[in-house]
């Protein structure tokens, strides 16, 4: 079960999340990114890494680790001045041995795993030739997952806290519930918590 939402601050926003399978069909890949910046620019770039992350990430064949890496080196040398970054979150599911692969490309770690030390790289743009290393864990029925950008935890309301950590006790309560009612609840609770949104907002 799998739903996402991408509420851009503006007309178009620079996040971006996907879900697709894998050419053999054997893995299934989700994507959650963050491109730096706001607007028509973040948006442009982070088309361009739709593009980059889809046509790597269809074949299975390699080690998800060496895909990221490939992914960075590209985006890494059409990015020399430096201008924007991404950070991502790559996920790989083999539903044959139903474990859960994870490379963190200096983004936030996923929701609803406890017990999970999740293995960190830099984000993507920044620098060519890094190493992007892979988390695995078993990953089974019953079992859920939320990827989310910064935008939803760093907002403020009218006395200027943040929205924080509220998410995960919020979705430590809604587990439960399906994907796309999870979603909901979580983006109502945070609009209601608000001042204003000047951030893209994304959840999957």
């Amino acid at each position: 079960d799998i739903f996402g939402s991408c509420t851009p601050a503006f007309e178009v926003g620079g996040d971006y999340f996907d879900a697709f399978k894998t050419e053999c069909g054997g893995y299934t890949i989700f994507i959650m990114s963050d491109v730096s910046g706001h607007g028509f620019a973040s948006a442009l770039v982070s088309m361009q890494f739709r593009t980059l992350a889809r046509a790597a990430l269809i074949d299975a064949e390699k080690s998800l680790s060496s895909i990221v890496e490939r992914i960075n080196d590209v985006f890494s040398t059409e990015n020399e001045n430096g201008s924007m970054f991404i950070t991502a979150l790559f996920l790989r599911y083999c539903h044959k041995t139903k474990t859960m692969e994870f490379v963190n490309a200096g983004h936030h770690d996923p929701i609803g795993i406890t017990d999970i030390t999740y293995a960190a790289g830099i984000p993507l743009g920044i620098q060519a030739q890094m190493p992007f290393p892979v988390t695995s864990t078993p990953f089974e029925e019953g079992q859920s997952l939320l990827l989310y950008t910064d935008g939803i935890i760093e907002e403020e309301n009218e006395e200027g806290e943040m929205y924080g950590d509220r998410i995960y006790t919020l979705q430590d309560n809604i587990k439960l519930l399906d994907a796309k009612a999870q979603s909901k609840l979580i983006l109502k609770t945070y609009n209601d918590f608000i001042k204003k949104q000047n951030d893209d907002v994304t959840v999957l």
